[in-house]
Formats: structure tokens, C-alpha cells, sequence
């Protein structure tokens, strides 16, 4: 593949773009909350949930994972929606949730549809083989994802995505090519 560009030109870009993005937490530190912005907290924050771990944002809707939330079990894990507008606050869980499945250590949302990964979950059949689960954040229905394929260590649901009518679940421990090559599973949601 060619790019033009050297790759001691790629270090120094990436150094720089290091740079700035530690300047600008930096400044984001120091500087107080005004009325344009907005800190988003759980109403029922409890210590070591991470609550922050994995963000997203669709329009007026945010989310927020909180992979070490324990209300189903240690580090079962939960995700919040919050409008943006009016503040207002849902908490998801896994209507299956179990100990050490880690819901919300990825998170997405695009439109009325949020996703939430549990690399952990095992209810493939298999230890670690993960999942994913979709909300629609209007009705809060759930459906659950799974790769077809899943085998014990995959962790399907490490990352996640979506935007419109399609999600896209990453699996780093897949095996298929190799320890650990990983792959990524794409869904259409439109049907």
C-alpha cells in the first residue's frame, strides 16, 4: 500500500497529534463546567463501577458504560442513555446479566439504536466467548448478539459499533487465522 508518506513522517504525525490531544485534556482539566457543557454522573454511582469507561453519542442521545457495575453480580455490568436536552437518565443491563460478563466495557449508539458489548459473557456455550446486545432506546427493546461461530476465548464484544442499520462487533481472541487474529462481525439490522 502507498500512501506517500515516509513512515518517520507517520511517527512525527502521531506524535504531535499525541501532543495536542494531551494539550487539550489537559486544558479540558483545568477549565470549569460552563452552561454549554454538561457532567454526566449515574444516579446510582457506586464506587469502582467505571462509570465513563466507554462513551458514545447520537444526536441528543449520550451513553455511557459502567463495565464494573454490580447490581447483577460483581462486575456484571451496566450502561446508561441520557438526553443530552433534558438530563433525563435509563439504565440498561443485560436482561441476562451474570457476574463477570462486563456489559458496557464497549458502547455505541446511532439514532434509536444503542449497542453494548460483554466480551465476558459465556452464554455462547463457551468461557469468554462474548456477546452484544441491542437496545432501541425509544421502547427499550433488547435483542442479543453472538457470533454464529463463537468459540471459548473469542471476546465478541470487545468493541462495538453501529450506525443506521448496520452493527459491527469486534472478536480480538477469534482464532480463525491464527492465535488470536481476531475478526469483526457485521450485521444488518434491517430485517
Amino acid at each position: 500500500m502507498t500512501s506517500g508518506i515516509k513512515a518517520s513522517q507517520a511517527r512525527s504525525a502521531l506524535f504531535v497529534s499525541s501532543a495536542l490531544a494531551w494539550a487539550m485534556v489537559a486544558s479540558a482539566q483545568a477549565s470549569t463546567i460552563t452552561d454549554s457543557e454538561q457532567k454526566l454522573t449515574a444516579e446510582d454511582a457506586a464506587s469502582y463501577d467505571y462509570f465513563g469507561y466507554s462513551v458514545g453519542v447520537s444526536g441528543n442521545t449520550a451513553i455511557v458504560g459502567a463495565y464494573l457495575d454490580d447490581d447483577n453480580g460483581g462486575a456484571s455490568g451496566s450502561a446508561y442513555l441520557f438526553d443530552t436536552i433534558t438530563g433525563a437518565e435509563t439504565k440498561l443491563t443485560a436482561s441476562d446479566a451474570a457476574s463477570s460478563d462486563v456489559f458496557g466495557v464497549s458502547v455505541g449508539v446511532s439514532g434509536n439504536t444503542a449497542i453494548v458489548g460483554a466480551y465476558l459473557d459465556d452464554d455462547n456455550g463457551f468461557i469468554d466467548s462474548g456477546s452484544a446486545y441491542l437496545f432501541d432506546t425509544t421502547t427499550g427493546a433488547e435483542t442479543k448478539l453472538t457470533a454464529p461461530d463463537g468459540e471459548a476465548g473469542d471476546r465478541f464484544g470487545w468493541s462495538v459499533g453501529v450506525s443506521g442499520n448496520t452493527a459491527i462487533v469486534g472478536a480480538y481472541g477469534d482464532d480463525d487465522n491464527g492465535s488470536s487474529s481476531g475478526s469483526a462481525y457485521v450485521f444488518d439490522l434491517s430485517g
